[in-house]
């Protein structure tokens, strides 16, 4: 597995069930022993841990870790010879022979959306062109985007190699919201990673906490006041609010505007990473297909929104989205800080 979410918990299922006197853990004052080990050094030392559950049958074993995982970090897993079911027979061979393990996901994860993960199953049970009333949160927080209302729900699209969860610009919007706060006021500075496609040259919202305000969000082609494609900006220069009667006026700006966003419409897939620093004087930007372009800076002076976070569109109103996005998306991570430029490139 890979990005496995830092606050993630270990389960080994066995073909018996396991005689629960032979389980051995590596405890807080050992440095790697027992029967049943986790490292991130080929088991120079082992992950400690605070005990283990068993499922009824005793066949499953659930690790209590004594902390979370280290972010980007590779672990092995390791069942010992000394493992024996309750009839008494030990493990013949140390599993697993090739030491398979997993990796973790970057710190400060919020919300992560991977339409190759819907449901938490590796999309098993789900069909193409099912509805999608709730999209599994993958970071460990429990932050699951969904949707009660049926005409409302988008559709899972699994008709190429690439899973996708596709949103219909129609007569309802389709979105899902996520009880995911990013007011400036809770999450300073946040990351929002995108993959996704647009197919529609009108207004089309992709994700935001809009309620009426210049809050956060990403939107393309906007007709309305500060039009264009990009980034919620609401940077007033001076203080006196003059962009609406200038909108011209390039030192105040409402939309940060990036015209290489709107080149993307019809294109397929493509990434923007936005990056949100609440009144770092150009300290904001948007980051499409792995590029920072000096343009792309800005002063974020962002109001206060919704308390969710909204996939699909980046405002709603009475229930109904605004500007709801037409395309596909394919993954969504939210972060609670800026990323580096070696995890911007992974």
């Amino acid at each position: 597995a890979s990005f496995v979410a830092l606050g993630s918990n270990i389960s080994i299922t066995f073909d018996d069930a396991i005689d629960n006197q032979s389980v051995d853990l590596t405890d807080p004052t050992e440095s790697c022993d027992g029967t049943i080990l986790v490292s991130s050094d080929n088991f120079s030392s082992c992950v400690p841990m605070t005990g283990y559950s068993q499922s009824l049958d005793n066949k499953t074993i659930n690790l209590n870790r004594s902390d979370n995982f280290s972010a980007l970090t590779n672990y092995k897993i390791r069942v010992t010879t000394g493992l024996k079911d309750q009839a008494g027979n030990q493990l013949q061979t140390e599993w697993p022979s090739s030491q398979e393990g997993f990796s973790t996901a970057l710190s400060g994860v919020q919300l992560w959306l991977d339409a190759s993960n819907v449901n938490g199953l590796y999309n098993i049970g789900l069909s193409d062109g099912d509805r999608i009333s709730e999209w599994k949160d993958l970071s460990g927080n429990g932050r699951h985007a969904t949707q009660t209302e049926s005409s409302k729900q988008p559709v899972f699209d699994n008709s190429s190699s690439l899973p996708l969860i596709k949103f219909f610009e129609d007569s309802t919007g389709d979105y899902l919201a996520s009880p995911l706060n990013i007011n400036q006021s809770v999450m300073d500075k946040v990351t929002v990673v995108a993959v996704f496609s647009v197919q529609q040259t009108t207004d089309n919202g992709v994700w935001g906490n809009g309620n009426h305000g210049w809050d956060r969000f990403l939107v393309l082609n906007r007709s309305d006041e500060g039009d264009g494609s990009g980034l919620s900006a609401n940077y007033d220069s001076d203080g006196d609010d003059d962009y609406e009667d200038d909108p011209d006026a390039e030192v105040d700006e409402y939309l940060h505007n990036d015209d290489n966003l709107s080149s993307q419409v019809n294109q397929g897939l493509f990434l923007t990473q936005s990056y949100y620093d609440q009144d770092e004087i150009e300290g904001s930007y948007l980051n499409l297909n792995g590029f920072v372009k000096t343009e792309s800076l800005f002063t974020a002076q962002n109001e206060d929104g919704a308390a969710e976070f909204f996939i699909g569109t980046y405002k709603v109103s009475s229930s109904d989205p605004i500007s709801p996005h037409k395309g596909e998306i394919a993954e969504i991570l939210v972060f609670n800080r800026e990323l580096g430029e070696k995890e911007r490139i992974d």
